[in-house]
């Protein structure tokens, strides 16, 4: 299998990691409440949840067969996974500084989020160490 293939694969299990946490996993600690983040960070993990369509995207839809993807649809991806780990941990931090809800740190909706980011963000820097192959050699023509 190609290094870009697992790279692409990689990226996409962590858009689904980033979106389980919106939808799947509690964000607190209360067993009472829903799953998904609390009401007043909804636009905050849609986001997130969008950059990192955005990054899985930009791997998977550049690039020719057997040709990475070009360095500016790398970059794209690198940035927007990056941001999808920026708001995870602006969002952690904003909990840990207002303590709005006493109960928020301890749900694994910080954990999802930041490892689908994460992952993609690994898939991103990961392309940029492929090289495109090199045009196989002409066989010389016998006479």
């Amino acid at each position: 299998m190609r290094a870009i293939t697992m790279f692409r694969a990689a990226a996409w299990f962590g858009v689904a990691v980033v979106l389980g946490s919106l939808v799947l996993v509690r964000w607190g600690e209360n067993p009472n409440l829903p799953p998904g983040p609390p009401g007043h960070w909804e636009r905050s993990v849609v986001g997130a949840c969008l950059l990192a369509i955005v990054a899985a995207l930009a791997l998977s839809v550049s690039g020719k067969k057997r040709i990475p993807p070009s360095v500016a649809a790398r970059a794209v991806a690198a940035i927007a996974a990056g941001l999808v780990v920026g708001i995870a941990l602006w969002l952690r931090s904003q909990a840990l500084a207002t303590g709005f809800v006493p109960d928020l740190l301890g749900g694994q909706g910080w954990l999802w989020l930041t490892a689908g980011g994460s992952m993609l963000f690994g898939a991103a820097i990961g392309t940029f160490g492929l090289k495109a192959p090199r045009p196989p050699k002409k066989a010389r023509r016998r006479r």
